[in-house]
């Protein structure tokens, strides 16, 4: 029984002892730990565990800045043409008075002077022989096929004894579509040997003027033309504008200077200014027949007018008779 009782009495001690210590309260503090400033606990953050809201989904098409993250928005960038200069201007606008130029770079301003209508000039009439010196002159006849002015055209005539073959500069003159021409290839004695440069075309004299037509006259009382000859127009830039070959003696060869009247063929074969049947450079064979001319005066070598232009000896023919400034027959 005693041991039994000293059991329990140590059981019960071991109980009080343990409620003891959990009912310790600032009451049953110490002095010594009265002193002392309690330690305060932190208090624990409270965690608000929101609801399961489902998340919007804006269109990609109407999402503004307002509706994205701060984060996710791209830095902001000015293009380089909407930079604002200081002066208020945009970038290209021109100020009032300003001109689109470069300050630093001189303004030069070219004149650009448009370039006058070239008339069409086609050779008409050849006329190589006459009775007597002083008293009528060679002419070619020249026939406007399309109007314009004359300026800067040139005639050429390659001469037997091999003199340089320029003869004449056209002036300046308008002329209009059907229009005659007779270029008279020497000056006569004792007549008006006028050039009509103007509306009057009756101001020339001489045998073979023409009162509807417009005559012109080369100084001096030279022989310029021959029955053995190549005549051809040129513009100021070396293009080819009409020609005709004329052969006194048809022959395998020219009869004189072969080399000199070889090399103009070849050229104006290559300007399709003078054709062949073969389509080979043309040769004495190629050239109008002038055999019957003779000492004829009152014979030219004329074109067939009316027919096309097929720059060969097709287009022409021997004539009995002079026509400057009319029509051929």
């Amino acid at each position: 029984m005693k041991h039994v009782f000293l059991f329990c009495v140590l059981i019960f001690s071991l109980l009080a002892i343990c409620n003891c210590k959990n009912d310790l309260s600032p009451g049953h503090v110490t002095q010594t730990e009265a002193g002392k400033e309690p330690v305060q606990k932190p208090e624990k953050p409270e965690v608000l565990i929101p609801e399961a809201v489902p998340p919007v989904i804006i269109p990609p098409e109407i999402i503004t800045p307002e509706t994205v993250p701060p984060e996710v928005l791209p830095p902001e960038t000015i293009p380089p043409e909407e930079v604002t200069p200081e002066d208020g201007t945009q970038e290209g606008e021109l100020e009032e008075g300003e001109t689109e130029t470069d300050e630093e770079t001189p303004i030069i301003e070219i004149t650009i002077t448009e370039p006058q209508y070239t008339a069409l000039l086609q050779i008409n009439e050849l006329r190589t022989e006459i009775p007597s010196v002083g008293k009528s002159a060679e002419f070619i006849e020249i026939k406007v096929v399309k109007g314009g002015s004359m300026e800067g055209l040139y005639l050429y005539s390659f001469f037997n004894n091999g003199q340089d073959s320029f003869i004449y500069i056209f002036p300046e003159i308008d002329v209009t579509a059907g229009e005659y021409i007779t270029l008279h290839l020497r000056e006569l004695e004792s007549c008006s040997c006028w050039d009509e440069l103007r509306d009057d075309l009756t101001i020339s004299g001489g045998v073979d003027s023409c009162p509807t037509a417009r005559d012109l006259w080369v100084s001096g009382n030279t022989k310029l033309l021959y029955k053995t000859d190549i005549v051809y127009i040129q513009d100021v830039n070396g293009k080819i504008m009409d020609a005709v070959i004329i052969n006194e003696k048809p022959s395998a060869s020219w009869n004189s200077n072969q080399a000199r009247f070889a090399e103009i063929a070849e050229r104006l074969f290559n300007a399709g200014m003078w054709q062949t049947d073969n389509g080979k450079i043309p040769t004495p064979l190629d050239a109008v027949n002038t055999s019957g001319i003779g000492n004829n005066s009152y014979k030219t070598v004329s074109r067939y007018e009316g027919r096309q232009n097929t720059h060969s000896a097709k287009d022409w023919f021997v004539s009995n008779a002079l026509t400057p400034g009319l029509p051929n027959k």
